[in-house]
């Protein structure tokens, strides 16, 4: 490593010196200043940080720190452009200038730039600097917008780490201005909302002013700093068949990764092939094999083996064996705990959290006395969670889940675990605050929920969600339930005109659209064909004709206010993967008086509501009916087992 670094400062030397001056000259003196800097100033930033990041505690290694080279495997960093590997990542990224890598919890995004300044320094043709975003919440941001953040943010934390405040402004700026440095900010996602859009417009302010540097930025999707890279976002290779051998090969270095690969590619494991291409999963997988050799028959079961080996039930080579816990809880009421603790939590949107945060749910969870009767101080539970356990992650400020599917196991748990009331309410919620708002992604929470909780999920998700639309039907307002059906239960859109005019009209196509019933009947088994159904009862085939008709008679300036292009450029994929532009997709608004009124009267016709109320009792009968089959023979199930 010291002899990388030397090499570092010998190639900028050359770089921004003539060789071998005269000494005592204005050169030979300025090359001397310089040495002084580097060695002063970047070198020992250059080797604390090198060290810093070799050497590690992961999820997989819990016990000592271990060579992070060692046991990373190389995921590609992708994008429709381009991939890279970045084992050279200054000669990959040469040419991109400012990244933005993508990637879900788990996916592996810190490792990639923990990797990237690590190989950088090997490189020997930029200077790396590591940068984690979320210390950003603490730092002092002035009130003036004409304070460099992201400069002064950079400096003071390399002279935070090497315990020397001299400024060398001058080197600095030298270097920032010649391109020469390679800045990994790593979790964009962690820096605090009330805050973000200044960083943002920062961001931007000093990738425009230093735009020879290479600029790396690490986040979760969908953040605001995905908008500021002109050459589009990366996102994080996911494992794929090819890679598992290689990567549990680099975990396990003995003989029992053979196993493991091997019960891995057994036709058995291909329900768990998805969730394993997320390093960290795998990572889990293979962490609980020592104790757990089976592939689980259940997702749940897999979740139930880490957490079993993480409380230290088994005991496995990286130690994990009954470990101090304070909070005194046996097996059952840790996993009760941390079961209601995840159902609060997630249905609070709280994935991250601070120690405030994070105590302030626990001591909540206490107070209840409803899901915990056995009493039990907060630190003690704080520490088991966070230490003896480490079912979470404290990185720095901030406490997390190791993966989000783990919070997601703990509340379908609890959810599966609560009295018929109770688990009635936890569904209703489960509509009104996740469904009906659209905030979260529930496909994995509900995959287990069948699972764990088959007879719960339809009888008071499924049945009671279709219950709850034809109740709110019934109580419409006649005079207005037409109205207020269109408002609430259509979300009728898509238009196609090969040009914005009424020459070249063609025709509309019309869908109908409801999360609050679509899923319900995905759960019932019969979305495909109930959503056709749906088609027919709202006789949309007549209703696209009388728009159609309708356009075709209204004033140009009408027309212009019912059309709102979907995109000024339009692309369409051939066979061959070549993009076509067409502009011909436009939005046909519903909320235009005059096409609102077409569907009105569409709807009023035929008597919709009373129409559509059918068609849901219809469906609620049918799930009933099953229901009672499957609960028989659930219940016959049970009786075998006593």
């Amino acid at each position: 490593m010291e002899n990388d670094i030397n090499k570092l400062k010998q190639f900028l030397r050359e770089e921004y010196f003539i060789k071998d001056p005269k000494k005592d000259s204005k050169e030979y003196l300025e090359i001397k200043r310089f040495e002084l800097f580097f060695n002063n100033f970047l070198k020992p930033y250059l080797e604390y940080t090198y060290q810093n990041l070799l050497y590690d505690f992961s999820f997989y290694f819990r016990v000592n720190k271990v060579n992070f080279l060692e046991y990373y495997y190389c995921l590609n960093i992708t994008n429709s452009k381009a991939t890279y590997s970045l084992s050279k990542p200054v000669s990959d990224l040469q040419k991109e200038k400012m990244i933005i890598l993508e990637g879900t919890a788990g996916s592996g995004k810190t490792s990639i730039a923990k990797y990237s300044f690590l190989q950088a320094i090997t490189e020997g043709r930029k200077i790396p600097v590591f940068i984690s975003l979320k210390d950003l919440n603490d730092f002092y941001i002035p009130d003036s917008y004409s304070y460099n953040i992201i400069k002064s943010f950079i400096i003071k934390s390399i002279q935070k780490i090497i315990e020397n405040n001299s400024a060398h402004d001058k080197w600095v700026e030298y270097i920032f201005l010649k391109g020469d440095f390679f800045l990994i900010f790593d979790g964009f996602d962690e820096v605090n909302s009330r805050i973000e859009k200044r960083i943002l417009d920062d961001l931007k302010a000093f990738n425009f002013k230093y735009n020879k540097n290479i600029i790396l930025i690490t986040t979760r999707p969908g953040t605001s700093v995905s908008l500021i890279s002109k050459r589009g976002t990366y996102k994080v290779s996911s494992l794929d068949e090819k890679d598992i051998a290689p990567f549990v090969k680099k975990l396990k270095k003995d003989k029992k990764a053979d196993s493991i690969i091997k019960t891995l590619q057994d036709p058995k494991s291909e329900y768990y092939r998805d969730i394993l291409k997320n390093p960290l999963l795998l990572s889990m997988f293979v962490l609980t094999y020592e104790s757990y050799p089976e592939i689980p028959t259940k997702r749940s079961e897999f979740y139930e083996n880490v957490f079993s080996t993480l409380y230290g039930t088994h005991k496995t080579s990286q130690g994990i064996l009954n470990p101090e816990r304070r909070s005194n809880f046996s097996y059952a009421e840790f996993k009760k705990a941390m079961s209601a603790l995840s159902f609060i939590l997630y249905m609070n949107n709280m994935y991250d959290l601070t120690d405030i945060t994070l105590f302030k749910y626990i001591s909540r969870l206490k107070d209840s006395k409803l899901f915990i009767e056995k009493d039990f101080v907060e630190e003690d539970l704080y520490y088991d969670l966070i230490t003896s356990i480490s079912i979470l992650i404290k990185d720095g400020t901030k406490i997390y889940y190791p993966h989000r599917s783990i919070q997601e196991y703990f509340t379908a748990l609890f959810i599966t675990n609560q009295m018929d009331n109770n688990k009635k309410s936890a569904y209703s919620r489960l509509r009104t605050d996740k469904i009906n708002k659209g905030t979260d992604d529930l496909a994995n929470l509900f995959d287990l929920l069948q699972e764990m909780d088959p007879i719960g999920i339809k009888k008071y998700f499924v049945i009671g969600g279709l219950k709850s639309i034809v109740s709110d039907l019934e109580n419409l307002i006649e005079d207005v339930a037409i109205e207020n059906f269109v408002e609430q239960y259509s979300s009728i859109f898509s238009a196609t005109a090969r040009t914005h005019n009424k020459q070249n009209f063609t025709k509309i196509n019309i869908t109908f659209s409801s999360s609050r019933f679509e899923n319900a009947l995905e759960y019932l088994g019969n979305k495909s064909s109930s959503m056709s159904k749906v088609r027919d009862i709202l006789q949309i085939s007549d209703l696209e004709k009388k728009i159609s008709q309708h356009i075709e008679k209204i004033s140009n300036d009408a027309y212009n206010c019912v059309f709102t292009p979907l995109n000024s450029i339009s692309y369409q994929f051939t066979k061959e993967g070549h993009a076509v532009k067409f502009s011909s997709l436009f939005e046909v608004s519903l909320k235009h008086a005059s096409i609102n009124q077409v569907v009105i009267n569409h709807f009023k016709k035929i008597n919709i509501i009373e129409k559509f109320i059918a068609f849901l009792n219809e469906d609620i009968n049918q799930g009933l009916t099953e229901l009672e089959i499957q609960y028989k023979d659930h219940n016959s199930i049970i009786n075998l087992n006593l």
